[in-house]
């Protein structure tokens, strides 16, 4: 795992985790919370943008009551409670730290 990080700070390259788990229960987890479309519309923001950092999708952050959660990778940096609004924000931040 180290070694991963490492290459994805070396390249500059930032990543974006979206932690997708469902395990049923309107509220149990983030894929119970919406976390499918913060997903599409974050990859779709980076893609529009052209920004170089990667979106995908992890099953856990642990925080679960707390989802969706967002992962910024070199970085460390996590989002709860993310919604549109805060994908416009997380998205700025890329934005501003460019060239991620």
């Amino acid at each position: 795992m180290v070694i991963l990080y490492t290459v994805v700070y070396i390249m500059g390259m930032r990543k974006l985790q979206v932690c997708v788990m469902h395990r049923g229960g309107p509220s149990a987890s983030c894929g119970a919370k919406g976390s499918q479309e913060i997903l599409h519309h974050l990859r779709a923001e980076v893609a529009r943008l052209e920004l170089l950092c990667e979106v995908e999708s992890i099953n856990c952050l642990l925080y679960c009551q707390q989802g969706p959660n967002v992962r910024l990778l070199p970085d460390g940096k996590i989002w709860h409670k993310v919604n549109a609004q805060l994908c416009a924000q997380i998205v700025q931040k890329l934005k501003d730290d460019s060239d991620c």
